[in-house]
């Protein structure tokens, strides 16, 4: 085994025990950092590519399963998104897991055009698949967390 795939298995180890804290942090990634610190967390984990975007003031950095979005003239992350195999939580419920299921353990969900919000648990929100015919059964694709202020 070399050393690429014994990190690759010592992540895939610690992402089971990773939470997702909203407004807050998803493993050691937090709302807030800087680039500097992006480039050091990705340095360790992942490889990234950074994105065009439609707004000339942010940055979006991307790797297999993670997103960063960041103020390019603050040098900021004010939102981290996570996607296809990441394995963390937010109470329990991971990708895969369906609306219903952040209902239950919530007790409140909106859906705002597409992206859903938990009035309860700011900064945080997530996005669910368009396929299946009962909305509160699709599978959960997408977690974001996020700096409120920011968006203010």
């Amino acid at each position: 085994m070399d050393l690429e795939e014994r990190r690759d298995l010592l992540n895939e180890k610690m992402a089971e025990q990773i939470e997702i804290l909203p407004g807050q942090s998803l493993d050691e990634a937090q709302i807030g950092w800087t680039s500097k610190h992006v480039k050091e967390y990705l340095s360790r984990r992942r490889k990234a590519y950074i994105t065009t975007s439609p707004d000339p003031d942010t940055v979006i950095i991307t790797t297999s399963n993670m997103m960063f979005t960041m103020d390019k003239k603050k040098d900021y992350v004010h939102r981290i998104s996570v996607y296809d195999d990441f394995k963390g939580r937010f109470r329990g419920v991971g990708l895969g897991s369906s609306v219903q299921d952040v209902l239950n353990v919530t007790g409140e969900i909106k859906d705002d055009g597409g992206v859903y919000v938990i009035p309860g648990y700011p900064g945080i929100c997530f996005e669910a698949s368009e396929e299946g015919i009962d909305s509160m059964m699709r599978p959960i694709i997408c977690f974001s967390i996020v700096d409120e202020a920011y968006y203010q």
